[in-house]
């Protein structure tokens, strides 16, 4: 019985962190980058830089990708729009949604720096996956 106790406190310790910061991941901004994709099902560059994206997020090492925090808004009718907003507003990215009428800007991605929100690049379909691998790292 003595050994209960100890092993029910590191379990304390070990789990009880974890659960914490799972529970405020929304609310928490972490230094790192945001790749912002800005896509609609509709749109031919999308088409073509989407896979390119792929290919290019699984060149990275895994300690890359974890510092990347992937954000999609989706342009492609009323309800993804509805959605992107409520999402660009949860990631504090609401400056990052086009603003005015009309068809939105789709087929690129914006890079940008999660602490300060400032555009550190932007990537379309006209780059390579090496290009894009590089500017993701």
């Amino acid at each position: 019985m003595k050994y209960i106790l100890p092993l029910f406190t590191l379990m304390i310790f070990v789990i009880a962190p974890t659960a914490h910061a799972d529970n405020h991941s929304e609310k928490m901004t972490k230094p790192g980058t945001t790749v912002v994709a800005y896509h609609a099902d509709w749109c031919g560059s999308c088409k073509i830089l989407g896979p390119k994206m792929e290919n290019a997020m699984n060149s990275l090492d895994a300690e890359t990708k974890a510092k990347l925090k992937k954000v999609k808004f989706d342009f492609t009718d009323d309800a993804t729009k509805a959605t992107t907003k409520e999402k660009a507003e949860k990631h504090n990215l609401a400056a990052m949604l086009p603003s005015g009428e009309g068809k939105p800007p789709t087929g690129f991605v914006k890079v940008i720096d999660t602490e300060t929100g400032a555009v550190l690049a932007k990537i379309t379909k006209a780059m390579s996956e090496e290009e894009i691998a590089g500017v993701l790292k």
